[in-house]
């Protein structure tokens, strides 16, 4: 009598994480890359600020660049 078996398994955790632009990105206004002090975008054009509605609401953390805010947040 003779038996084989031969299993193969593999575990995959996938995680889905998006970046998506905050609060203050969707209104016009994006930090200094400096000071990480948000001011309105100067030659942005207020027309497109409706299709910032396209990306869902971010429910993470904000995503920091050095220390201070990059306008994005995490869509987990």
């Amino acid at each position: 009598m003779f038996g084989n078996y031969e299993g193969f398994r593999q575990s995959l955790a996938l995680s889905n994480v998006s970046v998506v632009p905050d609060t203050q990105a969707r209104l016009g206004n994006l930090p200094n890359a400096t000071t990480g002090v948000y001011a309105p975008v100067a030659n942005l054009n207020r027309a497109m600020l409706p299709y910032t509605q396209l990306w869902p609401d971010p429910n993470g953390p904000e995503l920091l660049s050095a220390g201070l805010p990059s306008g994005t947040r995490a869509l987990l």
